[in-house]
């Protein structure tokens, strides 16, 4: 509160977020990636300051770690609803993937069995995977 201004921090599914920062609703978010449809609508702030590596998290105990792009099409890849991760991934329409509208819920069907691996940020998921719940796979 130093600045004069009160902060109030609300979580919500990625999606809503983008759609109350096109309405005016929210005046900032935090982590995420510069693509042209938010543009139209949002000042980025930049350069960056970091950029996350995308990882695959799997189960604790899946035998199999994901070594090549190719392992991905035999797969239920889990992601979050609007996300870009990279392009390759994002415009591959032959890939199975299951979108959720919130991280934690990614980490929910993984271990119901619903999906075999999610692709994910570092800095997010890491702290699942520090759990003990999941183990990575990084191929991007």
């Amino acid at each position: 509160m130093r600045s004069g201004f009160a902060v109030e921090f609300y979580e919500c599914p990625w999606p809503r977020c983008l759609a109350m920062m096109q309405k005016g609703e929210a005046e900032l978010v935090t982590s995420f990636g510069k693509t042209a449809a938010p543009s139209r609508f949002v000042h980025y702030l930049g350069p960056a300051c970091c950029r996350e590596k995308n990882l695959f998290w799997l189960p604790k105990a899946c035998g199999d770690l994901i070594q090549s792009y190719q392992d991905l099409y035999v797969k239920h890849i889990g992601l979050l609803r609007g996300s870009v991760y990279y392009p390759r991934f994002d415009h591959d329409e032959a890939m199975d993937k299951v979108a959720v509208n919130h991280e934690s819920r990614l980490f929910q069907v993984l271990a119901r069995g619903r999906i075999d691996a999610f692709v994910g940020y570092q800095g997010g998921s890491g702290r699942w995977w520090r759990r003990g719940s999941c183990r990575i796979s990084s191929l991007i």
